[in-house]
């Protein structure tokens, strides 16, 4: 049974709407002023409004503000009355059936009728349900707790001392997100926040180990969470990962891909820049981990040829280098390349770098 609710200060003319609709077999609730009309939209939660330009207290139009402001309701077909004809509404707002204007002395219940059947019909709209009401209200809650931890990274940025209680406020924000990702089948984020509270608690425990590239990790990551939270579900759509990792010793081999692993990301790996590049002539790639010192043709040379191929131009490349050369090739790497990591990288930094960029380039 659909819901309409009707917000006009005329007791007649809204009781005569009332009857006529619930003859019709629709559910309806009515509100005197734009107030209640608004404090209804919440509980009663209608399927279409029915709305009085001139009410008493705010008006018709800031109603109507009010309720395109709104996310749950911004597609909410409204049919507005008015004693004179005033289109309100943009024109994709009419177009979709979500916005109807009619002059009150000349409509009846009956053509009142006719109109809300068209635009619940062209509205198509979906109220959402429970769980994407959940979701929607996590999505704000992880945007709103990406600020606390971005302020202990700036706080670790500026102390060169002991940084644990920065290290666990990320970590704690981190595993409550992940834990609330995971009931809610926001798998996207679970894994990077779970990632990023694995590298905060390592940090938190051996603070030394904290350089410029778990900084630059840290950040990185934050700036994709933001991204999927801003994305919600449709974050969820997004295909299954694959990686290919360019690395020489047997040891860093294992280690990145134990990180892609754990962050469901499939991978490759090779041993050389030739044979990476004849890899890459003939098959896509959502991200490429690459050792600056390779035997052969070096990280350098693979990430020019790569960029000259089809399909490559700005797969992410994510440089692997020796933590002492880490600051001194900073910006001549990201030339070419979209990040760089220093080794020794551990697994969860290496899963928080992953997720990082395939999440940025999907």
């Amino acid at each position: 049974m659909k819901k309409i609710l009707i917000i006009d200060d005329d007791v007649i003319v809204a009781q005569t709407y009332q009857l006529k609709l619930k003859s019709e077999g629709f559910e309806t609730a009515i509100a005197p002023d734009g107030t209640e009309g608004l404090a209804q939209l919440q509980t009663f939660d209608p399927d279409l409004v029915i709305l009085d330009l001139m009410l008493p207290g705010i008006s018709g139009f800031e109603v109507l503000g009010a309720i395109r402001g709104n996310p749950d309701f911004a597609k909410l077909p409204v049919l507005l009355l008015s004693n004179h004809y005033i289109e309100a509404g943009s024109n994709d707002e009419i177009e979709a059936g979500l916005c109807l204007s009619m002059v009150k002395a000349e409509t009846t219940p009956s053509k009142a009728i006719e109109a809300i059947n068209e635009m619940l019909t062209r509205s198509n709209r979906r109220k959402p349900t429970p769980l994407q009401k959940a979701r929607d209200r996590f999505c704000t809650g992880v945007i709103e707790a990406i600020s606390p931890m971005r302020t202990a990274l700036q706080s670790i940025a500026r102390n060169q001392g002991d940084n644990s209680e920065a290290f666990r406020i990320i970590k704690g924000h981190a595993e409550t997100i992940t834990a609330a990702a995971a009931e809610l089948a926001l798998s996207r984020i679970s894994h990077l926040t779970s990632a990023l509270a694995g590298m905060a608690q390592q940090l938190t425990e051996r603070p030394q180990n904290s350089n410029a590239s778990t900084s630059r990790s840290f950040a990185g990551a934050l700036d994709s969470l933001d991204q999927l939270a801003k994305a919600g579900i449709t974050a969820e759509n997004l295909a299954a990962p694959l990686a290919l990792v360019v690395e020489d010793e047997r040891v860093s081999q294992a280690i990145v891909r134990k990180a892609l692993d754990r962050s469901q990301i499939r991978s490759i790996v090779i041993d050389s820049g030739e044979a990476a590049l004849q890899l890459l002539e003939m098959n896509p790639f959502d991200v490429i981990f690459l050792d600056v010192t390779l035997p052969g043709i070096n990280g350098y040379q693979v990430c020019t040829a790569l960029r000259k191929l089809a399909g490559h131009q700005t797969t992410p490349v994510i440089f692997i280098t020796a933590l002492k050369e880490f600051e001194a090739r900073a910006q001549s790497i990201l030339s070419g390349a979209n990040d760089l990591i220093a080794k020794p990288a551990s697994v969860t930094e290496l899963a928080v770098k992953a997720l990082t960029h395939v999440i940025k380039a999907k």
